[in-house]
């Protein structure tokens, strides 16, 4: 499942834009550059080599400390990167200091100081309300140019950030459309950034998104600390109730409103149970569609106030048990996918059983996949219920006579080996190393089969690493 081909895109670029021009030197508007970069992806189904490389290109923005905020995902994967300024587009070499994927948010720095002279670093402001008009900038199409638009903000609200489509981040919609080339750019107010465009959307004419500050300053501010974590989670699914019979029945006041907890992941705070409703989260009162309004009058989901929290931290919670209001807390935790979320400028982990390639399921796995299987799209919302659980799949089966009869099988689910289920790669690899005669099994989801003589599987393991130039028969 591609989300961005169902909802949103990225935005490698900018809103579409006025018109380029240079800038004068000493233009706040020479703190918006040009970033370019070559990247080079793992190839999920043989996850030992690198796929070919391509060309990219973004924008950012200089900040306090001579840094440049962009986008996560202009620098995914990237092997070399270089920014430019309007003036005369002089390539200088750069590199990444922070990166968080969950918020598409990454930080470079450039070590030629040469690069940031004259450069007058842009202040991090509010995100405006509804309504505001401001200006985006930025190099739209990969532009040489500066090019710069203005846009109304139409809205604000949770929505997914494509880079990490698990969570829900705060993000402000824009009347103007986002382009590929000008992600990473700001969007500005009063000579400060109150926002960074990042994503479109292919459902409305016209319109792109922004990052909000609230989720701008968390990210800078793990920086400043020195430790990325994260965002973290309730680790909870929560119903809205919007019925009236339904809040009867749970003992709701009319003064009452929030949401039901229907249950309660693997990591989630021993303070919470299913069937509370939680009532308050921070001081702020949740409605029953879950929306909070927040000290700046914007209506937006509960999750909004979790993530001003970092990943360990402790929200405070009223909540509604059997009919009584209690006062408590709960840690922020991450919850543990059963698919994990894209792989970036990492290589995946894969063992190879002779001619079987398993590896870890992840995003980055079925986004090469031309359709989603029936049996991976119920996976999504579901959790693994042990530390170190990994669900595996058999990526592909290289051709070879110790295959024959599978030639072609691959996407299997892992369910078990010789009839015992496997925690993860390494289990695997044990269970493989430790059989020294008779049949492996390997059992799919489906309860489809692949019985091979172990030896004849080991035997094989030389002559397809030559054949196929495999440097290593894992990495786990």
């Amino acid at each position: 499942m591609k989300l961005s081909k169902i909802i949103l895109f990225y935005a490698s670029a900018a809103i579409a834009a006025a018109s380029a021009f240079a800038q004068p030197q000493n233009s706040p508007l020479n703190a918006v550059v040009k970033i370019t970069t070559i990247s080079c992806s793992p190839d999920f189904f043989s996850p030992w080599r690198k796929s070919d490389q391509s060309g990219g290109s973004g924008s950012g923005v200089v900040i306090a400390g001579n840094l440049i905020l962009t986008n996560s995902h202009n620098i995914a994967d990237a092997t070399y990167i270089s920014v430019e300024r309007d003036q005369n587009g002089e390539p200088f070499t750069a590199k990444v200091k922070a990166v968080n994927h969950q918020c598409d948010l990454a930080l470079l720095e450039v070590e030629d100081g040469a690069f940031f002279e004259g450069i007058t670093p842009l202040e991090i402001g509010e995100t405006p309300p509804a309504q505001t008009q401001v200006f985006a900038a930025g190099y739209p199409l990969g532009g040489e140019g500066l090019s710069v638009s203005r846009g109304i903000i139409s809205r604000i609200e949770n929505m997914v950030y494509l880079q990490y489509p698990y969570l829900s981040h705060i993000a402000a919609q824009l009347d103007a459309a986002i382009n590929p080339g000008n992600s990473g750019g700001p969007i500005l107010l009063d000579g400060k950034i109150v926002g960074i465009a990042f994503q479109g959307s292919s459902r409305g004419e016209g319109l792109g998104y922004m990052i909000h500050t609230d989720i701008i300053r968390h990210f800078l501010n793990e920086v400043r600390q020195g430790e990325i974590r994260g965002f973290g989670s309730l680790c909870v699914r929560v119903q809205t109730l919007q019925s009236a019979d339904t809040r009867k029945y749970l003992k709701m006041k009319k003064s009452h409103s929030g949401v039901l907890i229907t249950k309660t992941l693997s990591n989630a705070d021993k303070n919470l149970r299913e069937g509370d409703v939680i009532l308050e989260i921070d001081g702020f009162k949740i409605f029953n569609n879950g929306n909070v309004l927040n000290e700046r009058g914007e209506n937006v989901y509960y999750t909004s106030i979790v993530d001003r929290k970092r990943l360990g931290e402790s929200v405070g919670l009223k909540i509604l048990r059997d009919g009584k209001e209690i006062l408590t807390s709960a840690k922020l935790s991450r919850i543990k996918y059963k698919i994990l979320p894209h792989y970036y400028n990492e290589s995946p982990k894969y063992m190879l059983a002779g001619g079987f390639v398993f590896t870890k399921l992840s995003l980055s796995f079925l986004d090469e996949l031309k359709e989603t299987p029936a049996e991976f799209s119920v996976m999504f919302s579901e959790e693994n219920e042990i530390d170190g659980e990994e669900t595996i799949v058999l990526a592909q089966t290289l051709g070879d006579v110790s295959t024959e009869g599978y030639k072609g099988v691959f996407g299997m689910l892992l369910k078990s080996v010789n009839g015992r289920k496997v925690k993860n790669l390494k289990e695997l690899a044990q269970i493989y190393d430790g059989q020294k005669e008779g049949f492996i099994i390997f059992e799919g989801a489906n309860n489809e089969k692949i019985i091979v003589d172990i030896k004849t599987l080991k035997d094989s393991a030389p002559r397809i690493k030559k054949n196929y130039s495999i440097p290593s028969e894992r990495n786990l």
